[in-house]
């Protein structure tokens, strides 16, 4: 294992380390018997195209492995005398040019990351890893890097401190022509790359590392909008030498000019304001964490380009559910979710819920579908919507515009319901009234100065 570099070409492979000999441990009982126990020689690497991942690659000569392609079903693979996980293959085909019957094989995992040890005996002080689509920020942190020419160039730069861990987040050297080239292949690169390590100087266990990374994975997407994930993790110890690593990624989603979020661009220093107090909910009580965390699921699905404006409603809904489920429980002990009660805790929270100015179509479905207590606001007409959508009525008269209106509605209050209940108290791009990158405003429950 060697220490992995993080400046690739978008949507090529990285390899990952030297090769590894996995053996079949187990299988699903649809595999041949003489299958237990059988070695297979793999090169693994990181995929970013067509979907970033991790592949192990063999290649074997036909009659030696097996006659037409590999059985069908999941593998139990094993190296370094541990179970690693059920692989599946995803590519057969034949190596041209080869004299021997040669076959490459591309073994997926069924699930990932997956932790991969060295199998050295000192501890990680060090974290390095890369963020795959990533959008490009600016801020007070940016860093000045001079060039070959005398001159200098500027890289988005942020630093967070949560509880012992310090993290410093960074563009990639080749930032300028990376993100031209992503541009223009709407694929995947590693835009970012991190470095963490601890306060405190104690050495890094994979256990408390790894939930620190996956909230780092849920808050990255969350100020993306959309999906992006940590990968190439490789924890290091005082010589630069690799301890254990993480293969593989998460789920990402192509990358896009900009999902719009809270996050305004020229304002990348939130990041670092927003996250400590993100990592203390999510490092909490394992019940707030499992909410915040599928919450921020249904919002990163809920991108038009995946669901459309009425299917992201829906799932908006969901992720509404959740939190106030968790984070906003009434008084008086009923469970229900209702847009009254929703209302009452959002503005007990000094969150606005009414409609907001300039939706003129979401304010003429709201007017014309006024709840029993005639209330005609934000919340009622996302509830309404919502259940419209699901549940159509045949005299529903839905206003053009007023599905997009509403799902504007609804992803903003998801954004400062998770900012609020995080304890974010800094800027933020307020989506219901902003007209332009760099204009950003407090929180509404901000106090004042």
């Amino acid at each position: 294992m060697t220490k992995v570099r993080l400046s690739f070409p978008p949507n090529e492979p990285v390899p990952l380390g030297n090769e590894v000999c996995v053996s079949v441990a187990g299988d699903n009982g649809e595999i041949r018997p003489n299958w237990a126990g059988r070695r297979i020689p793999c090169r693994p690497r990181f995929r970013l195209a067509p979907a970033p991942g991790l592949e192990l690659v063999s290649r074997e000569e036909t009659e030696s492995l097996w006659p037409d392609e590999p059985p069908d079903g999941l593998l139990t693979f094993k190296w370094g005398g541990c179970n690693r996980g059920r692989f599946g293959w995803s590519n057969h085909r034949p190596i041209a040019g080869e004299e021997a019957r040669v076959v490459e094989t591309v073994w997926q995992p069924a699930r990932q990351p997956l932790l991969v040890h060295s199998g050295r005996e000192t501890s990680a002080t060090e974290i390095h890893c890369g963020v795959v689509n990533f959008p490009r920020f600016s801020g007070r942190g940016d860093e000045l890097r001079r060039g070959d020419d005398g001159g200098s160039t500027r890289h988005g730069r942020v630093r967070a401190q949560a509880g012992p861990w310090l993290i410093e987040l960074k563009e990639c050297g080749n930032a300028r022509d990376l993100f031209g080239e992503l541009a223009a292949s709407q694929g995947f690169a590693v835009t970012h790359e991190a470095r963490i390590v601890r306060s405190d100087a104690e050495s890094i266990v994979p256990e408390e590392a790894s939930l620190l990374l996956r909230a780092l994975d849920d808050f990255l997407s969350f100020a993306r909008g959309s999906c992006c994930s940590l990968a190439l993790v490789t924890a290091v110890d005082e010589s630069e030498e690799v301890v254990w690593e993480q293969w593989g990624c998460r789920r990402v989603d192509p990358w896009r000019r900009w999902s719009s979020s809270w996050l305004d661009l020229q304002h990348g220093h939130t990041l670092g304001e927003a996250f400590p107090g993100f990592w203390a909910v999510y490092s909490g009580c394992r019940e707030r964490r499992a909410a915040l965390s599928e919450a921020l699921y249904w919002y990163v699905r809920s991108e038009t380009h995946q669901s459309g404006v009425d299917g992201g409603l829906i799932l908006l809904q969901a992720g509404l559910e959740r939190l106030a489920h968790t984070f906003f429980r009434p008084k008086t002990g009923r469970n229900e979710l209702t847009a009254s009660w929703l209302r009452d805790a959002l503005t007990e929270r000094q969150i606005p819920v009414g409609i907001p100015t300039g939706s003129d179509a979401l304010g003429a479905y709201a007017g014309g579908v006024a709840g029993k207590d005639g209330t005609r606001d934000g919340v009622f007409a996302v509830t309404k919507l919502r259940n419209n959508s699901v549940h159509p009525a045949k005299d529903a008269d839905v206003p053009d515009g007023a599905y997009y209106e509403t799902w504007e509605l609804a992803r903003w209050l998801v954004e400062v319901m998770v900012l609020n209940v995080t304890g974010y108290e800094g800027e933020y791009a307020n989506r219901l009234s902003r007209r332009f990158i760099g204009q950003v405003e407090r929180v509404p429950w901000a106090r004042s100065d």
